[in-house]
């Protein structure tokens, strides 16, 4: 046993490395996304994503990610903090390729759905979110938190929650 242990070290040792396909998330409380934001609303989106001309890489993750400037437009439904505005825009971005699947450490993009109607044109589903975000200079909005992880922090939906219109 004690010859093999140096033999058995020495393969575990030259094995490779496999690096981490992943990258930090920087926690934030409520507090801090309440505290930090410009516009923090309940929203429904009343648009589909539209592309805008903007194209980059989010190079800071690994692998980097192509990705494509998006603008939704919202119907504010509830406002807790900032303009009382009845419809706004928000920027994000989606993947330029989407991947098939989840990718692990890769980031958490967000899309949207307008809500459906039915044929009368009533109201069927709406989804709701809540939204933290910060003022862009254009007058779009966009999460407080980033563009790399917007689904995991500053866009949250919510459900089981009516807001009375």
């Amino acid at each position: 046993m004690k010859k093999r242990f140096p033999l058995i070290a020495a393969l575990l040792v030259s094995l490779p490395v496999v690096s981490a396909l992943a990258y930090l998330i920087t926690p934030w409380s409520y507090h801090d996304l309440f505290a930090k934001s410009d516009f923090v609303a309940i929203a429904s989106p009343v648009t589909r994503p539209r592309d805008t001309s903007e194209r980059l890489t989010l190079r800071d993750i690994t692998p980097p990610v192509p990705v494509v400037g998006v603008t939704t437009e919202f119907e504010t439904l509830f406002v807790l903090k900032g303009p009382k505005l009845r419809r706004f825009k928000l920027h994000h971005y989606r993947e330029a390729n989407p991947s098939k699947g989840v990718v692990m450490g890769g980031p958490v993009l967000v899309t949207f759905e307008p809500p459906t109607r039915d044929k009368d044109g009533t109201l069927v589903s709406a989804k709701r979110f809540l939204l933290f975000l910060v003022r862009e200079s254009d007058g779009r909005f966009a999460p407080i938190s980033g563009q790399k992880d917007p689904g995991e922090i500053s866009v949250q939906e919510i459900s089981g929650v009516t807001v009375d219109e």
